[in-house]
């Protein structure tokens, strides 16, 4: 799992490309491990219209400026499409719900026409209308399918950010989608696709920690060890971390730390707890990348004994099974379970 800010960095001064009112052109890439695809996003080819939109962090992107151009990595199929490109800056860093999806009213139209995909090729386009980038917000990325017909089903790059909200897509045959509308289809992804940037910036770079090497290991009940890479080519000399429960909104509960190595071991966390955790590079200290991560569950002696008078007793939690009216206390997530509701599943204990 390899992101390289393939900062094709062309310093090139852009005076002698044309844009004399910028220093620098960079052409870098969010990349991630190839065998990583997706059919969604930016569009699902196998329906006559959709509607995508993608949340891509300041951490991320790494600089502020004018972004002149666009390209998503397909990896299978080969159609024509008909696409309507929308930018916009967002405080977001993820859609809690459809509600939060961003309306054309709020999305600056950058480019429309006809996009041809083949396997294993970028989907470029150049901006009809650049967009001026700032990285004191995150950055939607808007794909309207408003092509009217459908061939197979097309592949792309991808990044599973374990974060769910990160991406929505939604598609349906016959009618047209809107661009935050409802369709037969309608899902928020924790998928982002590989995209490739140009930005005519007057600033050096200075990148947030790549998410693909933002690595959790040694999950305990109560610690957890996260380790990243440098995103700026050994340059970085600190980095600010902050974690929280990912149940809570409050910036009180925010634990930070400023470290000089790029691991950090975190401890007295709760059992079985999702956390956010975020870092931060020295040079810029707004750009963060976040992760997810649960504790684990503890091991338990035989016998065993628990009263089960909380629905969140030990670690044990009580759901109900909507296919059977049934109910079971269990410990642990189910694998092979789309959902709670399906609970009777491999990957987890049951009473």
């Amino acid at each position: 799992m390899k992101k390289f800010f393939s900062i094709m960095l062309m310093a090139i001064l852009l005076a002698v490309s044309g844009w004399s009112q910028s220093d620098y052109l960079y052409t870098y890439e969010i990349v991630t491990d190839s065998t990583t695809t997706y059919s969604y996003i930016p569009c699902y080819t196998n329906y006559d219209y959709g509607a995508t939109q993608t949340i891509y962090t300041a951490g991320q992107i790494g600089l502020s400026g004018e972004i002149t151009s666009l390209a998503w990595k397909s990896t299978g199929n080969t159609t024509t499409r008909t696409w309507i490109v929308y930018l916009a800056h967002t405080d977001l860093d993820h859609f809690a719900s459809t509600a939060d999806l961003l309306t054309e009213s709020q999305l600056t139209q950058v480019w429309s026409g006809t996009v041809n995909i083949a396997p294993n090729q970028w989907v470029s386009i150049t901006l009809d209308t650049p967009f001026e980038y700032t990285t004191d917000s995150n950055l939607v990325v808007v794909v309207k399918d408003s092509t009217d017909s459908y061939e197979g089903i097309a592949s792309w790059g991808a990044m599973n950010t374990n974060i769910t909200g990160r991406s929505r897509y939604a598609y349906q045959d016959n009618t047209p989608v809107a661009v935050n509308g409802t369709a037969s289809s309608n899902n928020l992804s924790s998928y982002v696709p590989q995209i490739k940037m140009t930005i005519a910036s007057d600033d050096e770079t200075c990148f947030g920690v790549n998410l693909t090497t933002l690595v959790v290991s040694n999950v305990t009940t109560s610690s957890a060890t996260i380790s990243w890479s440098d995103p700026n080519g050994g340059a970085t000399s600190s980095y600010s971390v902050r974690y929280r429960p990912a149940a809570s909104d409050s910036d009180d509960d925010w634990e930070t730390a400023t470290v000089t190595d790029t691991t950090i071991e975190l401890t007295d966390l709760e059992m079985l707890t999702a956390y956010t955790f975020e870092v931060a590079p020295d040079c810029n200290d707004e750009l963060w990348t976040s992760l997810a991560f649960t504790t684990s569950m503890s091991g338990t002696e035989l016998p065993y004994f628990t009263t089960f008078a909380d629905t969140a007793d030990q670690g044990w939690l009580l759901h109900n099974n909507a296919n059977t009216s049934l109910s079971a206390w269990a410990m642990g997530t189910p694998t092979n379970a789309s959902s709670y509701n399906n609970v009777f599943a491999d990957g987890a204990l049951f009473i």
